[in-house]
């Protein structure tokens, strides 16, 4: 097998010691992958950057790159920036269980007969970390501000997720990736549904490291459960507190009546507008995402089974009469992915995360502020002309 080592550092150079010291391996080193080394060689081997391996079409003349990165987001990265230009011979170097994705310099690469060691995996038996993933447990709320960003203010039908049904999602993505950063619970108002203790719990068992947030607007957290409160002190989870203008005026109470349960909190600044995104002329999606993505495009989520870039856009499909459009099924379809698909990976989400989808379209690449208030919604408070 002819491999390149993507990384010049200790721990690659690490990985070509363990290959070049095996009498018995038939693995031979060609080149080395690496972004920030100066040097033009290292033992005799060229180096190059990822572009320039790719533009010389060096990939063609090795069998696999084991990507020799050290620490466990650079890697990941670096695996999914790989997979974008489309090769997918990589092996990662690590040691990974249900909690961690560690690398350790002195774990073996090689077993004795000179293939690759339990340490070395092909990069599909690595699950993957996601940054962030939100559910709605509550698809209404108990204010009604203009230009809600998931269209609270003009549900038709009140829905609650139920715990069965959430906990399926859960069970699909623990088979998927190994964490996920920042779990978001949210709405509409999630203080709404009479079940959020359970959500909070099952989130923290099958997600033992993520941190979680119960994103709400805070008028009701006075009254809220006991079992509520014990859920979200056993589980470390946090209400995270959208302080708009009625909150505020409540601050004081929230805060005592959380830190005397000794819940955490996180307090936003004081939102004083929302943003219109939408657009119904023709506008590029690709143009949209190009300019949004590394803030707007970031907040992923999960409804009916499926996995989707961005929650807005989703949650346009179901009040779609309301702005007088229509949106084909299959378009939302082809706008995520599904879940329950045993074939779909982390590794499949990352790349999907990494490009428009056709229900971008409605994305505008620009942004009109509208000041924050409660009234009658109009479709107009959505939309950038």
């Amino acid at each position: 097998m002819k491999i390149a080592i993507y990384g010049a550092g200790y721990y690659g150079q690490y990985i070509y010691n363990e290959i070049m010291n095996h009498e018995r391996t038939e693995i031979s080193v060609c080149f080395w992958i690496d972004n920030y080394i100066d040097e033009q060689s290292m033992h005799n081997l060229p180096i190059y950057t990822e572009e320039v391996f790719f533009l010389r079409d060096k990939f063609k003349e090795i069998d696999a790159i084991i990507i020799g990165i050290e620490n466990a987001k650079i890697a990941q990265d670096i695996t999914l920036s790989l997979l974008l230009k489309g090769y997918d011979q990589l092996y990662l170097a690590c040691l990974e269980t249900e909690q961690s994705f560690a690398f350790r310099a002195k774990v073996p690469i090689l077993n004795e007969d000179g293939n690759w060691g339990p340490s070395v995996k092909f990069f599909k038996k690595v699950k993957p970390k996601l940054k962030f993933m939100e559910v709605l447990v509550s698809n209404y709320c108990n204010l009604n501000c203009r230009c809600c960003s998931h269209f609270s203010n003009i549900v038709t039908e009140k829905k609650l997720l139920s715990v069965d049904e959430f906990e399926t999602y859960l069970v699909q993505l623990r088979k998927k990736v190994r964490e996920i950063a920042t779990f978001q619970l949210l709405g509409g108002e999630p203080l709404l549904h009479p079940q959020l203790d359970e959500f909070v719990s099952l989130t923290r068992r099958y997600f033992p490291g993520s941190h979680i947030d119960v994103v709400t607007n805070g008028l009701l957290l006075q009254k809220i459960s006991q079992k509520l409160i014990d859920a979200m002190v056993l589980s470390n989870a946090t209400f995270f507190i959208s302080q708009y203008d009625p909150t505020r005026e409540n601050l004081a109470e929230i805060i005592r009546f959380l830190e005397n349960r000794q819940i955490n909190y996180y307090i936003s600044q004081p939102l004083t507008y929302f943003e219109s995104v939408l657009t119904f002329q023709e506008e590029s999606g690709e143009k949209a995402y190009a300019r949004r993505f590394k803030t707007d495009c970031i907040c992923h989520s999960i409804a009916e089974g499926r996995i989707y870039l961005c929650p807005t856009l989703e949650r346009l499909y179901a009040v779609q009469d309301f702005f007088g459009i229509h949106i084909e099924e299959e378009e939302l379809l082809n706008s995520s992915l599904d879940l329950m698909d045993a074939d779909v990976d982390g590794w499949d989400m990352l790349k999907y995360f990494s490009s428009p989808v056709p229900i971008c379209r409605f994305c505008c690449p620009e942004r009109k502020e509208i000041a924050w208030e409660t009234g009658k919604p109009e479709p107009k408070d959505w939309i950038i002309s």
